[in-house]
């Protein structure tokens, strides 16, 4: 088998930085030519001046229409949980009017309201055997980012999971009672004249909807506060992708 040759090709003209190129852009696009063509191109773009990226002003009217914030926004607010789509319609345009009015008016307020608030706030994670808080602004790298936000998901569900089983005590012990003032009435006028009672099938009953609520008849409120975990998650997204 023929082995490969290699060829040295020169890019520039001299050892001048940028300098001219050594090679002919108009040279013969056949195989022959085809080391210069690439060596030609490959000096094209070590001279090309590459723009750096520059920091987008951010505020709230900056930031309102920005397809990303908003995802962010609508997956981690239960408010907006119902928006099929963040980026138009009458939720898409609720959004952009919270994102507008909670992010400031301008750099100055954003800043104000938002840079300086993470430069001093925590958040929670979890990297070896105990949680601990830390500076959000010093989780610089998706590592980081991914262990608080993962802590950050383990507590919210803990929450729930503590508020259902919460609910289902509360749905056994409203059950219970009601079933004792149920159960001794066989007037099926009088059974169905009690709050929380139904004749069924001979009998005077718990009606199925009971059980979730409370003795007023109104739904037993067992919501866990996950203010700390509703918030602190945009808060940490919206850093990581700004």
């Amino acid at each position: 088998a023929t082995k490969p040759t290699q060829t040295q090709i020169q890019f520039f003209e001299s050892n001048e930085k940028r300098g001219a190129c050594a090679n002919d852009a108009a040279s013969p696009q056949d195989a022959a030519n085809h080391p210069k063509t690439l060596a030609q191109k490959l000096c094209e773009a070590l001279k090309a001046d590459v723009a750096p990226e520059t920091m987008p002003t951010l505020s709230g009217p900056a930031l309102k229409d920005n397809p990303i914030v908003r995802r962010t926004i609508r997956n981690c607010l239960p408010k907006f949980d119902s928006a099929d789509d963040p980026q138009s319609g009458a939720e898409g345009q609720k959004i952009s009017e919270w994102i507008s009015s909670k992010f400031g008016h301008d750099a100055n307020a954003f800043k104000a309201s938002f840079e300086e608030d993470l430069a001093a706030d925590t958040t929670p994670t979890r990297d070896r055997v105990k949680q601990e808080k830390k500076k959000i602004t010093s989780m610089t790298t998706a590592q980081a980012a991914n262990l608080a936000l993962s802590q950050m998901e383990g507590i919210r569900i803990k929450r729930d999971l503590e508020a259902a089983e919460k609910m289902k005590n509360i749905s056994e012990t409203v059950y219970n009672k009601k079933s004792e003032e149920c159960k001794g009435e066989k007037d099926e006028t009088k059974c169905s004249s009690k709050d929380g009672c139904e004749y069924k099938d001979g009998e005077c009953k718990v009606k199925a909807t009971t059980a979730a609520t409370g003795t007023d008849g109104k739904a037993t409120n067992t919501t866990v506060s996950n203010s700390f975990v509703i918030h602190k998650a945009p808060l940490l997204l919206a850093f990581l992708i700004l």
